[in-house]
């Protein structure tokens, strides 16, 4: 059975959340996005990802509805990363592991956001958001031992490594993917430390 939120408070309209940052703003992706994400979602920010890059808009476009229904059955929280002149600077994603108490966060951006930071900010609003709203005691974070700065933005938080996988790509390659783990704990005391205050 799939997993679902487990809310903190009042239940979440997930097909309409907005999280503000510093510099990024996180809104649940809708239909207008399929262009931006068709276009950003290039074979090579997919090395390392699960996902498979479009073929044709239509994928994309199908993409965007099965992530929309799956928020509507509050499985997960799938957002497009903006800055505040509302430019496409790609994806992120939080979802109910095999169950509400274990989430797993996923991210990517296009190649002209790299080198900024946003991965980090990203990935610190989207835990912000889920320690406000959502009941957990674990967040994984799995990244390819070869991606560099995602390996960076999952220690970021905190995370520890705690197992290795290995996952069969959208391409068709092996990712030898690291799990970074931490507690929702430890998480609240990290980001009241170092983010803003929760």
């Amino acid at each position: 059975m799939e997993a679902q939120f487990e809310f903190s408070g009042d239940e979440i309209d997930l097909v309409n959340v907005e999280i503000s940052g510093p510099r990024l703003v996180l809104r649940s992706i809708t239909a207008s996005d399929d262009r931006s994400v068709f276009e950003s979602l290039t074979p090579d920010i997919a090395t390392f990802m699960v996902e498979k890059s479009a073929d044709h808009i239509g994928q994309t476009k199908d993409f965007i509805q099965t992530s929309r229904n799956s928020m509507l059955r509050k499985h997960e929280l799938v957002c497009v990363i903006t800055n505040y002149r509302s430019e496409f600077l790609g994806c992120c994603r939080l979802s109910a592991h095999q169950s509400a108490q274990t989430l797993e966060l996923s991210l990517w951006l296009k190649k002209s956001a790299h080198g900024h930071r946003y991965g980090q900010e990203t990935a610190w609003m989207l835990a912000q958001w889920a320690l406000k709203n959502l009941k957990f005691d674990t967040l994984l974070f799995p990244v390819d031992k070869q991606n560099i700065k995602g390996c960076s933005v999952a220690a970021s938080l905190g995370g520890d490594i705690t197992s290795e996988r290995q996952t069969l790509s959208g391409h068709g390659t092996t990712l030898n993917e690291v799990v970074y783990c931490i507690t929702s704990k430890a998480l609240y005391e990290k980001l009241s430390r170092e983010y803003v205050s929760i």
